[in-house]
């Protein structure tokens, strides 16, 4: 088997009980026991009593008394106006919130709704306690309902564990488990205090507002990952330690404790940038210092929320064998010995599978001319023959002479001349794309022949 779609394979098996309950529960309190039940902060109102408040906002009335006790409350029928309450969120009633499926490709498949995985749908509403994985070459982009982005790269397997409005609050309360690969998360400001929004992995819980940042896991060695590109990130990992990360650092968490460091630079671009027009779309970056190896992302927006594909390579050369002809962005990254990915170089580019390749053989009644092309879009041929006197000029020059034959808007792949007279001829064939509202023309570098005298 293919070790590629074993690999998948082995996707499929754990996303068929991702819809599980968190098994590893939180990784703040997997080694430090028992801690003190998460709170809400709720200011009190004029006319509020604890026990109206738990029979709107609490899941059972009797909750009261866990309010009562954790804030020191003698009665209950009695708390001044302005007083700060904390409520374990345990406790509270919410309501679901879900999170549309704006973009994917490849092989991407959801658990728990219904009885096996399947196939998302554009436009889809995905709930709490859903199970999601992408496979080789796939991507899968949610967006939730305060804007905030999450996507999911190749081969990776996450749970959607919280997605739920607090009625008391009105507050959002995200959480996602990231059990193997990657995740991008870009976070929109918080629109209350208490909105939360987390991704967990085994290692480490990242809590995070207004944030662009990203996570990954990789379950064979244990290790998670952490990188801030802009906003706060705050990293609890147990007893390997907490880091609160500023812009531009990231965390590596493993087995030998938590490890932070400024992310490697974004690379430098030199190649690669406005038209790519041959078989294999390429980018060839400088060195970065340090780096181990790099990443290439390509996403039909700047956002990059609807990716079309990535590409590694240890080399600071990537590239793709395959992109349908279209205007793209590019996202270029290096990765540091700790297995951390540096910041991000973007560049806009606009793929033009346009190439040609042309040959001339002799025929009994002059020469015929062929050539090829690559691509499906809408093309059409030029063909150009010179002819050069080689005692009046041996050097030759398009631009100071008329073609002998200048045939253009072919549909055809072959040219045909005949009855040529002795002497030395340049020819070339162009090839223009129409693609996007443009023309793209491509040409074949000049060829020569000589027809010697009878």
């Amino acid at each position: 088997m293919n070790l590629r779609y074993h690999h998948w394979a082995l996707i499929l098996l754990a996303l068929a009980i991702a819809v599980l309950p968190l098994s590893y529960g939180n990784a703040q309190t997997a080694t430090q026991g028992p801690q003190a039940p998460e709170t809400v902060s709720y200011r009190f109102q004029s006319g509020d009593t604890l026990l109206a408040l738990a029979s709107k906002y609490f899941r059972q009335q009797s909750d009261y008394k866990v309010v009562q006790k954790l804030n020191g409350i003698s009665d209950p029928r009695r708390i001044r106006v302005g007083a700060t309450l904390k409520i374990p969120y345990n406790i509270l009633k919410f309501s679901n919130e879900s999170a549309d499926v704006v973009a994917f490709r490849g092989i991407v498949r959801i658990a728990g709704i219904g009885p096996d995985p399947r196939a998302p749908k554009l436009n889809e509403a995905i709930t709490e306690g859903v199970g999601l994985a992408t496979g080789p070459d796939s991507s899968l982009s949610l967006a939730t309902s305060d804007g905030s982005i999450i996507t999911m790269p190749s081969n990776s397997v996450m749970r959607i564990v919280k997605l739920r409005r607090i009625l008391i609050t009105d507050s959002i309360d995200i959480e996602y488990a990231l059990d193997e690969g990657g995740v991008r998360t870009k976070v929109q400001p918080a629109r209350k205090l208490e909105d939360r929004y987390r991704v967990r992995t085994p290692a480490a819980v990242s809590a995070v507002r207004g944030t662009d940042f990203r996570n990954r896991f990789d379950p064979a060695s244990n290790q998670s990952f952490a990188e801030l590109l802009e906003g706060g990130l705050q990293v609890a990992s147990g007893d390997a330690g907490d880091a609160d990360l500023k812009p531009g650092f990231g965390a590596a968490i493993s087995d030998q404790g938590l490890k932070t460091e400024a992310l490697l630079p974004a690379p430098v671009i030199q190649a690669g940038q406005g038209k790519q027009r041959e078989e294999q779309v390429k980018f060839m970056l400088d060195p970065v210092a340090d780096a181990i190896s790099y990443r290439l992302v390509v996403a039909r927006d700047s956002g990059f929320i609807d990716i079309v594909a990535e590409a590694e390579n240890a080399a600071p050369e990537l590239s793709l064998n395959a992109l349908d002809n279209g205007n793209y962005f590019a996202k270029l990254t290096a990765f540091s010995k700790t297995g951390l990915e540096g910041l991000p170089v973007q560049q806009a580019f606009r793929r033009r599978l346009n190439t040609v390749s042309a040959a001339a053989s002799q025929e009994d009644d002059g020469f015929a001319f062929r050539w090829t092309t690559s691509g499906s879009d809408r093309k059409l041929f030029r063909f150009q023959l010179f002819a050069i006197d080689p005692v009046l000029n041996d050097s030759f020059s398009p631009s100071e002479q008329p073609p002998l034959v200048d045939e253009g808007e072919l549909t055809q792949t072959r040219m045909s001349v005949s009855a040529l007279p002795a002497g030395k001829y340049f020819w070339r064939v162009g090839t223009y794309l129409y693609a996007d509202g443009e023309v793209d023309p491509v040409w074949t570098d000049f060829q020569s022949f000589s027809i010697a005298p009878d």
